[in-house]
């Protein structure tokens, strides 16, 4: 396993995957957005305050989106709707779509004849690339 450990922070990033491989619980997903959105408060307070903001989404807009995609939303997916409705920064420059940017952008990408239709955009960057799921 690749470690990187920040004096400063005293975080520790690990490259080398999860022991439990794509058997992640729900429980686990919520406790690491917990935790993220945790070190941000600490961390990045002016984008915590606007972070904080963000309502999560409604059963209704979840709903909705998974009629308009035709696609059923990942459950980990649904973890981060069921705290942030977009906003939340991942990796080093996606940020999570709210849900009516999930419906417009899979709208655009399905344009594409090279597009999956059963993939399931759920943040972007500024580049306009797109992290997706496969929905199942």
């Amino acid at each position: 396993k690749s470690k990187m450990e920040s004096q400063a922070k005293k975080f520790v990033v690990d490259q080398g995957g999860n022991p439990r491989g794509a058997k992640v619980s729900e429980a686990d997903i919520n406790q690491a957005i917990r935790d993220i959105a945790e070190w941000f408060k600490n961390n990045a307070k002016a984008y915590y305050s606007k972070l904080s903001q963000i309502k999560p989404a409604t059963q209704e807009q979840l709903e909705s989106i998974a009629k308009e995609t035709q696609l059923q939303i990942p459950d980990q997916v649904k973890c981060l709707f069921g705290h942030f409705n977009g906003g939340f920064q991942l990796l080093d420059s996606f940020v999570s779509l709210g849900c009516q940017e999930v419906v417009s952008l899979q709208k655009e990408l399905l344009a594409s004849a090279k597009w999956e239709k059963e993939l399931f955009p759920f943040a972007k960057n500024m580049e306009g690339g797109a992290l997706c799921c496969k929905s199942v």
